[in-house]
């Protein structure tokens, strides 16, 4: 608020999914957060988001790594252009795909983003085919090769875990230790590949009690109080009050 739309830092924020799901305009809690901190919000209906049509959203199948990741650089560009976005400070952040993209988007596109914050993520095809709760029913399993590949080495092929050693900025991560969407050993496993690859993780947080998000209010306050600090830390700078603090309000205290 009160700020010009220019060479702002730049939080990119792809929602879940893929299929189905999109953003619309209206309150949404999580951009307000990070708009109320200095931050610009980018929120972007790649290919597979819902309300445009069947077509549209079937053409995330198999495209995961490339179709879908370059809407999202593609929007970020487009950012950049137009001025809103100051280039050297945009992060990237999602929950469940959203935490794939922000970790497959920057193998993708090197050098783009400044940091990564993925949450309640899915990075190991392996694991979402053997422990998730979509791999319990033929239909699951059948969108899962649909979306994914029909084996190993194709599945293998679009997940962040395997591009560990192209990951080259600070990440972030959280999971619910019960999470039967997108089970927790798929954050552990990429912290571990990171950490094999010379990059180990600034956080990971695995919340006991939590599931497919955080529910419970210190969860949560504990989990944005680090993301917050995550993201100060790497695009905020000193003398914007509002990046990695609360704004203060005027009038009468």
């Amino acid at each position: 608020h009160g700020r010009d739309p220019k060479q702002l830092p730049l939080i990119v924020n792809p929602h879940g999914g893929p299929m189905g799901p999109r953003d619309s305009w209206g309150f949404n809690p999580e951009a307000q957060l990070f708009a109320n901190r200095g931050y610009a919000v980018l929120q972007v209906n790649f290919r597979g988001s819902g309300g445009y049509g069947k077509a549209f959203q079937d053409m995330a199948y198999g495209q995961w790594r490339t179709g879908i990741m370059a809407d999202i650089v593609d929007a970020t560009k487009y950012v950049i252009e137009q001025g809103y976005a100051d280039p050297q400070r945009i992060c990237i952040y999602g929950g469940s795909f959203g935490g794939y993209s922000a970790l497959m988007a920057p193998a993708e596109a090197p050098g783009m983003f400044a940091c990564a914050f993925g949450y309640v993520g899915a990075y190991d095809a392996e694991i979402q085919m053997t422990l998730s709760d979509t791999s319990e029913s033929e239909d699951g399993l059948r969108y899962l090769r649909r979306a994914l590949g029909e084996t190993k080495e194709e599945r293998a092929s679009v997940m962040p875990i395997s591009y560990a050693d192209k990951i080259k900025l600070p990440v972030a991560m959280a999971a619910g230790a019960r999470d039967p969407r997108c089970p927790p050993e798929n954050t552990e496993a990429m912290a571990k590949a990171l950490e094999k690859a010379g990059n180990k993780p600034e956080h990971v947080i695995i919340q006991s009690g939590e599931m497919h998000g955080f529910y419970d209010v210190k969860n949560r306050v504990n989990l944005y109080t680090t993301m917050l600090g995550f993201f100060d830390r790497h695009i905020g700078r000193k003398g914007e009050v509002e990046v990695g603090a609360p704004a203060q309000a005027s009038g009468a205290p």
